[in-house]
């Protein structure tokens, strides 16, 4: 079966900036490298769009891919996720208890994190499995279309319930539902194999209007979303429209799942292990940091891989007598 390669390269581009994007934080908050104006915008501006990126690729894979029954479809889907989710989460709160003051982000109990409010960045796995469960498998393009406007109407009226008591997962719904459901017309109407000739102006147009925001310190959860429109529009063109550099890709879309799971533990490994010995020089924690993010997932990965059914904590799905298309 051909790949559809613009999903794996918006993919990787979006793991990239998650992944740095968590490193940079957690440099800042550690006081390893200061906070800058530079700093406040690659942050603020790479979040209006690069989990939205996960969701859209996942609508895309779930509209194409998906023949199951809703009852079978959501068994895969909360083995397939809610087991590397349970996993990392236990482990990342383990790691959090034993360092003590050496983390950056203190967690609440197993339960509470696990069911109610789910820690960076696993969230995207219980937001995700949520939107599978509630997603039906669109066959017309009345049904399309009535998602995209429903899921709109979610999004535009998330805002307004910001202090309310609803549940982090229907809020979650609210806000990302909508990239969902425009992979998911990406699917059917095969919008992506028109919209290159744009990608350029709408990377452009977003650098500038991000500047500004970021410069005139306006906050608004519309204009955000809108950004996120644009600089996803402009990505997932460049995805479709030019070719990455081949070894590159195949080695970040093999492990793209593995880093987006491990390289917050693998990291703030490193970086609690250099305080301990008293290292603070900010270009050697960012070196040994950022490379420690991206090879140590793919070594583990390696290590499990070889030890019988022990990747089982990555690809359940494998011993279930099927393959799935990772959604991350």
């Amino acid at each position: 079966m051909k790949r559809d390669l613009w999903v794996d390269y918006t993919k990787n581009i979006a793991c990239v900036l998650v992944v740095c994007g968590h490193f940079y934080q957690s440099m800042v908050a550690s006081q390893i490298v200061p906070e800058t104006t530079f700093y406040r915008w690659f942050i603020q501006t790479i979040y209006y769009f690069h989990v939205p990126l996960f969701f859209i690729c996942s609508g895309y894979l779930f509209q194409k891919y998906s023949r199951d029954g809703w009852a079978r479809r959501t068994f895969s889907k909360v083995l397939s996720l809610g087991v590397p989710y349970v996993v990392f989460t236990f482990i990342s709160l383990l790691l959090k208890k034993a360092a003590g003051d050496g983390i950056n982000r203190p967690e609440g109990g197993i339960l509470e994190t696990l069911l109610v409010t789910p820690m960076a960045p696993y969230w995207f796995l219980y937001v995700l499995t949520a939107i599978f469960i509630m997603t039906p498998l669109l066959k017309s393009k009345r049904a399309i279309l009535a998602l995209l406007l429903v899921s709109l109407l979610a999004k535009l009226l998330a805002p307004m319930l910001e202090d309310s008591q609803i549940p982090y997962v229907i809020t979650q719904l609210m806000h990302y539902e909508v990239w969902f459901a425009i992979g998911a017309s990406i699917s059917y109407f095969g919008i992506e194999k028109r919209i290159g000739i744009n990608g350029i102006l709408s990377a452009i147009l977003f650098v500038i209007l991000s500047v500004i925001v970021v410069a005139t310190n306006v906050s608004n959860a519309y204009l955000s979303f809108a950004l996120g429109l644009i600089a996803c529009q402009a990505i997932v063109s460049a995805s479709n429209s030019f070719t990455f550099p081949e070894k590159i890709t195949d080695v970040l879309t093999r492990y793209n799942f593995p880093i987006f799971l491990m390289h917050t533990i693998c990291a703030a490994g490193v970086r609690i292990l250099l305080l301990k010995l008293q290292i603070t020089n900010s270009l050697l924690h960012i070196a040994i940091g950022l490379m420690a993010s991206f090879l140590g997932p793919i070594a583990i990965t390696q290590v499990l891989a070889s030890v019988k059914y022990c990747d089982f904590l990555l690809y359940p799905m494998k011993y279930i007598g099927r393959k799935t298309k990772h959604t991350v």
